[in-house]
């Protein structure tokens, strides 16, 4: 495909058009543009090229990623997992786990987080966001990050919705669940025969707790 602008500047946005229409496709990661420029000196010196120049299309939208554990967490994800930390797994009561996420913009403008507080959740009480995000969120790549703590105050599954408001068109709130199981803590005890330390644990189950000794 061949564009002719003689005397008149290049209409970068007609020639893509051009392009997609010459290629049968709206994909112009293939796309490559060279340009030629003669006069009327002899052919011998005649002209100058520049070849071979591809084209990035950036979207100009902004695009707002939550990632837990370096995965993407899907906007809406309502099935917790440990691969993207939003399982949070077996903590004892009394105990406590911390895990943080980050927020990535790969839009070409700011992301502003307006909620207040920027990070919201409902749900059980034993969540709770321990470090706050920084807004805005830098164009083409910027993040920050936040934490949230699960602190078991009782046995059983807990679970809770975490939503983020932003200026993000299509994942206004950013939201997911979030989930995690609390565990009576396991006692220990050392048991001393003729001196030597015999280990005893015990494990709480459905049918109540197993116990045993080790020598």
């Amino acid at each position: 495909m061949s564009v002719n602008f003689t005397n008149k500047s290049l209409a970068l946005d007609t020639v893509l058009q051009q392009a997609k229409v010459a290629a049968g496709s709206s994909d112009l990661s293939n796309v490559r543009i060279k340009f030629q420029q003669y006069d009327n000196y002899p052919s011998a010196s005649d002209g100058r090229e520049f070849d071979n120049i591809k084209i990035t299309v950036i979207s100009a939208e902004l695009e707002m990623d939550v990632l837990g554990n370096s995965q993407i967490i899907a906007d809406g994800d309502t099935t917790p997992s440990a691969v993207d930390h939003t399982d949070f797994g077996s903590v004892s009561v009394g105990g406590s786990l911390t895990r943080t996420f980050t927020i990535r913009n790969t839009g070409v403008g700011a992301l502003n987080l307006t909620g207040v507080p920027r990070v919201q959740w409902t749900g059980s009480t034993d969540f709770t966001v321990v470090q706050q995000l920084s807004s805005p969120v830098a164009a083409y790549g910027g993040t920050t990050t936040f934490q949230i703590q699960f602190t078991p105050s009782s046995t059983g599954l807990k679970t809770a919705t975490v939503w983020i408001s932003n200026n993000d068109g299509n994942e206004n709130p950013y939201n997911f669940v979030i989930q995690g199981t609390g565990l009576i803590a396991e006692p220990e005890m050392d048991v001393l025969g003729n001196q030597v330390v015999h280990f005893y644990s015990a494990v709480y189950t459905q049918r109540g707790w197993f116990h045993s000794v080790t020598v």
